[in-house]
């Protein structure tokens, strides 16, 4: 299976990555700096920004099932206000994804874990 990982280089994201790759899976790692991911036999890396629609649908192409694993960046002290990787980045894979036909969305968030309760509404 083709997978697209979007946030690859997080720390979900990485473990993603490998569980993708370690089940033989061909996977296209979406970051805004993937040479951070050592070069591996089935990783594809892509350099792209998710909060940019033309971005997310150049890697969508071929792709069997897309996982999501971007945040908004957390400091220790508090969670920033910034939400548009979250909004605009999920938004972009959907409307990519329709597109293209890919069928399969697998999405991971921590809103309202912790210092971040009562902050999914807007």
């Amino acid at each position: 299976m083709k997978v697209l990982v979007f946030g690859a280089t997080g720390k979900v994201g990485r473990l993603t990555v490998d569980a993708a790759l370690a089940a033989g899976h061909a996977v296209t790692a979406f970051a805004r700096s993937p040479d951070r991911l050592a070069p591996r036999p089935g990783l594809t890396p892509f350099t792209g920004d998710v909060t940019k629609a033309s971005d997310v649908a150049d890697a969508m192409t071929g792709q069997d099932v897309v996982i999501l694993t971007f945040g908004a960046p957390v400091n220790r002290r508090t969670i920033l206000q910034d939400t548009d990787i979250c909004e605009s980045g999920t938004r972009n894979a959907v409307a990519a994804m329709q597109e293209a036909g890919t069928p399969r969305l697998i999405a991971t968030t921590s809103i309202g874990v912790g210092d971040s309760a009562g902050r999914s509404e807007r």
